[in-house]
C-alpha cells in the first residue's frame, strides 16, 4: 500500500516529523508467517556515493562525518544519516562479525562518547532500541537490516515478522483491520522518492522474487544449450582429436 505525507520542510537535525496512519483490512486468513516491508522506490541506496559511505572511512563519508561542532558522526556516510526505522532478521555474520561496537568496559554512551548521531536521526545510536540494551549501537538490527545496500533502486527492506507462537496469530494474520502508524523521520521527496507498505508472505526458500526465477531459468537455459553444443562438438571429433588433425 502507498503513502505520502503533506507537504513541509523539515529541517537537517529532523527535529521536524509528523505521523500518519494507514487503515489495511485483511479479505482472507494467512496461514503463512505474514511479513511486514517497508519499500522506497526511485531511492538511491545503490548510487556509488552511498555504497562507498558504508565500506570506507575516509572522506567517502562526506558530507555526513562530522557535525556542526566538529564531531565525528557515528554511524557515517549517507546510507546511515538516511536510516529507516526497521525492525526485522538479521544475517549472523552481520550481527557477530561485520558490525560490532566498540570495545569497552562501561556503558554503551560513553563507548560513543565524543562523536554524533546522524543529522536525520532522533536519536544516538546508543539509544536505537530503550527496550533491549543489547540491541543497540552498531548491532542494532534495525540498522544492519537499512545498512545493507541494495542492489536497484526500487527495494524492500524488512521490517517485522509474525509471532506464530502467540493467539491469535498461532495459525497465521486473521482476516480484520489493521492500523500502520508511521513517522516521516527523513525526507524522501528531494529525490523524488516514495514509501510503501507492503504485506507479505514467506516459503522456506524465502519472499516473493520475479526477477531472481526468471534469472535463473535464463542462465540454466543456456548453460544446458551450451553443454549440449560442447557434447556434440566432443562426440563428433573424437576423443583423441583424430577428425581435427584430419
Amino acid at each position: 500500500m502507498d503513502f505520502s505525507f503533506p507537504s513541509f520542510s523539515v529541517g537537517m537535525t529532523g527535529a521536524h516529523n509528523t505521523c500518519t496512519s494507514i487503515q489495511i483490512h485483511m479479505h482472507f486468513y494467512s496461514e503463512s508467517h505474514a511479513l511486514l516491508f517497508r519499500i522506497t522506490c526511485t531511492s538511491i541506496q545503490n548510487h556509488m556515493h552511498f555504497y562507498s559511505d558504508s565500506h570506507s572511512p575516509s572522506s567517502y563519508c562526506e558530507p555526513f562525518a562530522h557535525d556542526e561542532h566538529g564531531e565525528p558522526i557515528a554511524p557515517c556516510g549517507a546510507i546511515a544519516n538516511n536510516l529507516f526505522k526497521t525492525l526485522g532478521i538479521t544475517w549472523y555474520t552481520d550481527k557477530n562479525v561485520k558490525f560490532r561496537n566498540p570495545p569497552t568496559n562501561t556503558t554503551l554512551q560513553l563507548a560513543f562518547q565524543g562523536t554524533a548521531q546522524p543529522l536525520f536521526w532522533q536519536q544516538p545510536v546508543y539509544e536505537l532500541d530503550p527496550a533491549d540494551p543489547s540491541n543497540n549501537g552498531f548491532i542494532n538490527d534495525d540498522l544492519i537490516v537499512w545498512m545493507r545496500e541494495a542492489a536497484f533502486p526500487n527495494f524492500k527492506k524488512l521490517y517485522g515478522i509474525l509471532i506464530r507462537a502467540e493467539t491469535p496469530f498461532s495459525e497465521g494474520l486473521p482476516a480484520g483491520n489493521y492500523s500502520v502508524n508511521i513517522i516521516y523521520n527523513f525526507p524522501v521527496q528531494y529525490f523524488q522518492g516514495r514509501k510503501e507498505v507492503v504485506l507479505s508472505t514467506v516459503s522456506w526458500f524465502g519472499g516473493q522474487n520475479h526477477f531472481l526465477p526468471i534469472a535463473y531459468l535464463v542462465t540454466g537455459g543456456l548453460i544446458f544449450i551450451a553443454a549440449i553444443v560442447l557434447t556434440v562438438v566432443y562426440v563428433k571429433v573424437g576423443r583423441d582429436g583424430k577428425n581435427m588433425e584430419e
